[in-house]
């Protein structure tokens, strides 16, 4: 069986090795030309998220492209991974996906009954616009969205604690579920709705993630305003185990990366499009923001020796190279301008601009050195290790 990803980038990366390893032949594409001549010539130099370069490296039956058609062509199952930005009211730009409806609308060859999965985050109601446009070719389109965090993608795509297909057509949504199952365990739950229910529960959940950040957040915030800082881990793991869900959550950094201030601003956004209006989003925006002031002042404040600042990692998560509403980066900032001395751990995801603006803004007082060498050198620090 053949499968398509249309937009082959980070996560399309990913579900496109994932497939052929699993034993499907994949058609993979991206408008990057020299992106596309690096992965045909298995140039593994910029891939960081962990699994993927041994599987690029020893892969045998993926072909990567810059035309659409040549996907369109080779497969009846074709999921659609390009990047959908936001917007300044905050929805999804969905231009990139209204570029591969184009090119379906437009192939010469025939399309009839060949499937789309969406599974590029847009608004509730985009996949049901392009089901309109591509009914007169005979085209199914289906939402799927992931659920996977940077630095565990490739096992968060093929572990999944659910299925969610955003179909009410029952044939096209178990020739999706006999592909998916090639990657994921068979007896993986299937959520079957409307691909408009799909795309409202995909930015709920994310948003209901970010709560659940803060509520922690929040409690350990009591905690420490009311001088019981050590009973936090404690209080952490209690919580936790009154959710009975995988992933604990503690007290630390708040929320940030590409995913979830992201979708708190869609879900805002979809909500007062339909008349509705929703001050969790505006109360977690508001609190993880204040958030990063206050673990500024409880870092300074707790800091009774005056000594450096260690931070293992400046991203938003270990791990990765992703620096957007990054809280660690927000804080290391905060604490350069109250005049602290910091070192941060130099690593592989370190971005070289973001080190170069800080050294140009901050001098000496911010250097990129390991900790091994730190402590070589008899260093006592702070390290920050939320």
């Amino acid at each position: 069986m053949n499968i398509g990803i249309l937009g082959v980038g980070k996560l399309g990366l990913v579900y496109a090795l994932s497939f052929e390893r699993h034993g499907l032949a994949v058609y993979a594409s991206s408008y990057k030309q020299e992106y596309v001549e690096s992965l045909q010539q298995k140039n593994t130099a910029n891939i960081t998220e962990p699994g993927i370069v041994d599987l690029l490296t020893n892969s045998k039956n993926i072909t990567f492209t810059v035309d659409n058609h040549e996907v369109i062509s080779n497969c009846d199952i074709m999921y659609v991974m390009v990047a959908t930005p936001s917007l300044p009211n905050g929805s999804y730009d969905t231009t990139a996906i209204h570029e591969v409806v184009k090119d379906i609308l437009d192939h010469a060859g025939p399309v009839d009954n060949k499937i789309l999965v969406i599974g590029s985050t847009v608004n509730p109601g985009d996949c049901a616009k392009f089901q309109q446009i591509v009914t007169a070719r005979g085209v199914h389109v289906v939402y799927s969205p992931t659920f996977a965090a940077q630095g565990t993608v490739l096992h968060d795509i093929e572990n999944p604690v659910g299925l969610l297909l955003g179909t009410e057509n029952n044939d096209v949504a178990a020739k999706c579920r006999d592909v998916f199952t090639c990657i994921i365990p068979v007896d993986t739950p299937l959520h079957k709705v409307s691909a408009t229910t799909g795309e409202i529960l995909k930015i709920a959940a994310n948003c209901y993630s970010t709560m659940r950040i803060n509520y922690f957040n929040m409690i350990g915030q009591i905690l420490i305003k009311s001088g019981l800082d050590h009973d936090r881990n404690n209080a952490d793991a209690y919580l936790s185990g009154l959710e009975r869900r995988k992933g604990n959550l503690r007290f630390g950094f708040g929320y940030g990366g590409p995913c979830y201030p992201r979708d708190n601003w869609a879900f805002t956004n979809f909500i007062e499009s339909i008349g509705m209006k929703y001050p969790y989003s505006e109360i977690n925006n508001q609190f993880n923001n204040e958030h990063v002031d206050f673990l500024t002042d409880y870092f300074l404040r707790t800091n009774t020796n005056s000594v450096p600042f260690y931070f293992a990692y400046i991203s938003y998560k270990p791990g990765v190279r992703i620096f957007e509403e990054s809280h660690q980066l927000a804080v290391c900032r905060n604490l350069l301008f109250q005049g602290a001395q910091v070192f941060v751990e130099p690593t592989q995801f370190i971005d070289p601009a973001i080190q170069e603006e800080l050294e140009q803004t901050w001098g000496d007082r911010i250097q990129f050195i390991s900790l091994k060498e730190l402590e070589q050198h008899g260093h006592l620090l702070y390290k920050i290790d939320f």
